[in-house]
């Protein structure tokens, strides 16, 4: 759907949910309707707005979580813990220890 501003010659597209509220709206005065036109406009461009802040945060959250499952996984493999999911598993993180040690004490 698309609105035109006559004086400003500015086209403006719109979701069917907005068009629909400006049809609700025709039967006003023109100062009344253009009045609500913006800030329908408006509100339209703050959800929006906060929908692709919301977006950059959970992606950004992420990246965060990627690099520290990176860094993990380095550190995993520095000290010999390949096997191990996570520093977490304190189960497989001993028995990865127990066998290492194994190895050190059949050398």
């Amino acid at each position: 759907m698309a609105w035109r501003d006559d004086k400003s010659q500015v086209m403006v597209y719109m979701p069917r949910e907005m068009h629909n509220e400006l049809k609700s709206v025709a039967a006003a005065s023109e100062v009344s309707v253009n009045n609500k036109i913006l800030e329908i406009i408006r509100n339209h461009l703050d959800r929006t707005e906060r929908q692709a802040e919301h977006r950059n945060t959970k992606q950004i959250l992420l990246d965060i979580e990627k690099k520290i499952e990176h860094m993990e996984d380095s550190i995993l493999k520095e000290i010999g813990l390949q096997g191990v999911e996570s520093l977490n598993d304190r189960d497989a993180v001993k028995n990865q220890i127990n066998k290492i040690y194994q190895k050190l004490g059949n050398k």
